[in-house]
């Protein structure tokens, strides 16, 4: 069965952003008088004020983006706000803090940019994300049921902590029929920690078809990795946290031990198993984050770790050869009802992993249908 690797964003929707490339937001000068508390927006309109402050700089759905298109699957995508300087001395965020952060929601877009509660078709709050290159703000959606269902124009809007407005940005969305999609999704995410900084050569040996790389892969990802984390590529001149690709290749789902879990208790079966398997809180927060959302109103998940299935399509080189290296790869079935599985089929924990040296990370997934 082909297949396809992905990594972090997957929706039903295809996005394109509207601004033709550019990914600068449109500022206005606008409060939403009303309770800043996104989880109880009262009915209201948005009325000038003076605001000069604006604290989003740049707006990037993070996903595969070719031509002004950001490729998503399975309801979910997370957008990534460049956040000024001024903001951080403001503020003073640390890093992974919710909290006394930005918000944001999503509505259809309107010439006037008026909405009452019943418009607001997704909300979050942003969490700060610390790097040497900029600060940002991570937001994760999940869409709302119309926003799956058809095409449209929809406007992002970004409430400072104070409630005021800083900055609008609208993207468009295509159905599913409009763009080809695959059968089945993984996602790959690879995070690199030498003990100094170290130049660093990747390169998979993927029995499949690459079909989108990000930073590109041109033979293997060339970057500059440091002790934190951080990777920066000089092709690029930028910045990241990870590296990751997608691709198509011909693999079974396997089951062979396996677990079922509860929706409700997803969430801490996967802190369990992930902590268990050596990620740690930053690399379980990126995991859980991404996969809550899809599996937590499944009444049940069939869930399966076949890495080693998954190492033998593809294998995973670094150079310099790190002394440590963890990788996660979890293939899951909703399910409707509670399927017993026999106890020595039952998946077991992993064996604690100690992180020495350099550590390469990897964590992806699969939805078998």
């Amino acid at each position: 069965m082909k297949r396809v690797i992905y990594l972090i964003s997957a929706l039903l929707l295809t996005v394109l952003l509207v601004s033709c490339g550019q990914n600068t937001p449109k500022f206005v000068d606008k409060e939403f008088k009303g309770n800043p508390d996104l989880n109880n927006i009262n009915d209201g309109i948005m009325y000038p004020i003076d605001n000069d402050e604006h604290f989003v700089n740049k707006v990037y759905f993070d996903s595969a983006n070719v031509g002004g298109k950001v490729c998503c699957k399975d309801y979910t995508f997370q957008v990534i706000c460049e956040i000024s300087d001024e903001a951080y001395q403001k503020y003073g965020w640390e890093d992974g803090q919710i909290d006394g952060t930005m918000k944001s929601i999503i509505i259809e877009q309107n010439d006037q940019y008026q909405w009452d509660t019943d418009d607001v078709l997704c909300k979050t709050h942003g969490k700060y994300n610390a790097s040497p290159r900029f600060h940002s703000m991570i937001f994760y959606f999940q869409l709302d049921d119309s926003m799956r269902e058809k095409p449209g124009y929809y406007t992002l809007i970004f409430y400072n902590p104070e409630g005021k407005i800083d900055s609008m940005y609208d993207f468009r969305t295509f159905s599913r029929s409009d763009v080809e999609q695959p059968e089945e999704i993984y996602k790959p995410v690879i995070y690199l920690y030498p003990e100094e900084e170290t130049d660093v050569n990747v390169t998979l040996d993927f029995d499949g078809e690459f079909t989108c790389t990000y930073p590109q892969y041109d033979n293997g990802w060339n970057i500059t990795a440091q002790p934190d984390g951080t990777l920066y590529e000089a092709d690029s001149d930028r910045y990241y946290n990870y590296l990751f690709w997608e691709g198509t290749t011909d693999i079974p789902d396997s089951f062979d031990k396996a677990i079922v879990v509860s929706g409700d208790e997803t969430a801490s079966f996967l802190e369990k198993y992930l902590e268990a398997a050596g990620l740690n809180d930053s690399e379980m927060d990126d995991f859980i984050t991404f996969w809550l959302p899809k599996m937590q109103n499944n009444p049940y998940n069939l869930i399966s770790f076949p890495t080693e299935e998954y190492e033998e399509i593809a294998k995973l080189n670094v150079d310099p050869m790190p002394d440590t290296v963890i990788r996660v790869y979890m293939v899951y079935k909703p399910l409707d009802e509670y399927i017993e599985i026999p106890e020595e089929q039952q998946l077991q924990m992993p064996q604690g992993v100690e992180r020495n040296g350099f550590t390469v990370v990897e964590w992806g997934g699969s939805v078998a249908e």
